[in-house]
């Protein structure tokens, strides 16, 4: 009486642990088909230019010949070019006129609190229009992986592999590997090498073909710079920084 007893009870619960297990496996298909971005070789390629490969050490000095933004000075070297302003977010833009050698140059200064800041309140981003990820936690994702601000999450973004989750996945890195893949996906450009900048200022350098983005992260603010031209190599970005003062 007592056995059959008990093997009913084994029987019970062996039942219980298939029905938990069942349960437990349907929700993780569940977070699977939620948390999942369809682009994936569009995530692959852009993952293969998150690379750091140089920092500049900056220690600037301000030249006599200089562009007043603000607080911020930098070396004039755009008298050629047409000043445009946009009043809707307070961004600089200086084109130079087309010509065959130069067609497209120009120069981009704008001021935004950095990318991290961002997430962190749940600012709307215009690229973002994925409700899936605004109703993430980004604040606690960014966190529990110690990211404070843009250079952390370069530099963590840089590390990071490209892994495709299954049901083995904890449920915290399903939803972390879709978090991170949507902001590489969404609030970064396609490019080739990531530089880092250290010295009197900290920040980093998106390097792409004919083009660099400059972020200079200072007092809660990140100031961007954006250069277009073949021109605009490394060597000059080094001679752009050294002559940038940020007041």
């Amino acid at each position: 009486m007592k056995r059959e007893k008990k093997k009913k009870g084994i029987i019970i619960l062996c039942i219980v642990i298939v029905i938990l297990l069942i349960g437990y496996g349907t929700y993780k298909w569940f977070l699977l088909s939620r948390y999942h971005v369809h682009t994936d070789e569009n995530i692959k390629e852009i993952k293969s230019g998150f690379k750091i490969t140089d920092t500049i050490t900056v220690n600037p000095t301000l030249v006599e010949d200089s562009l007043t933004f603000g607080n911020v000075k930098i070396r004039n070297d755009f008298k050629e070019f047409e000043r445009i302003d946009t009043k809707e977010n307070g961004t600089i833009t200086y084109v130079l006129k087309s010509t065959p050698e130069e067609e497209g140059k120009g120069f981009t200064y704008s001021l935004n609190r950095d990318r991290v800041f961002q997430l962190q309140h749940g600012d709307k981003n215009e690229l973002v229009q994925e409700e899936t990820f605004e109703q993430l936690n980004a604040k606690k994702i960014l966190e529990q992986n110690h990211i404070e601000n843009d250079i952390d999450l370069v530099k963590y973004l840089a590390k990071r592999d490209i892994k495709t989750p299954n049901l083995f996945t904890s449920i915290r890195g399903i939803k972390e590997n879709y978090f991170f893949n949507y902001v590489m996906l969404v609030e970064f450009p396609k490019m080739n090498s990531i530089t880092l900048i250290d010295g009197q200022y900290e920040g980093y350098i998106l390097n792409s073909k004919d083009l660099k983005e400059i972020n200079i992260l200072k007092d809660d603010q990140k100031y961007s710079f954006l250069l277009i031209g073949k021109s605009f190599d490394d060597e000059y970005v080094k001679s752009f920084l050294n002559n940038l003062i940020i007041e």
